[in-house]
């Protein structure tokens, strides 16, 4: 069995991503409330996601006393995350009825 090395978190990284994530987030509210549901969007969405999946990989490989709050506030910001990527989904024909 092999165990991932436990890394101290580095705040820099830990703002720097957490920032880029919900910058993209923002922008895509923003582009979803303006009705632009096309390319730009998707971008972001996954711009976000991509800094949002970079983000808890620093946090599984932190000590976990240290990550605890971290994570909470990731999971939260996973949550908004989620409700944009569901509008890059079409609604199912059964949803449209």
């Amino acid at each position: 069995m092999t165990f991932m090395a436990r890394q101290p978190l580095d705040p820099d990284e830990l703002a720097r991503l957490s920032g880029a994530m919900l910058q993209a987030m923002a922008e895509a509210r923003a582009l979803n409330d303006a009705g632009e549901n096309g390319e730009r969007f998707s971008a972001c969405v996954t711009r976000a996601r991509d800094h949002y999946d970079r983000l808890l990989a620093q946090l599984i490989a932190a000590e976990p006393a240290t990550a605890q709050y971290a994570r909470g506030l990731a999971d939260s910001m996973g949550n908004h995350l989620s409700e944009l990527e569901r509008l890059l989904d079409p609604p199912s024909e059964a949803e449209l009825e």
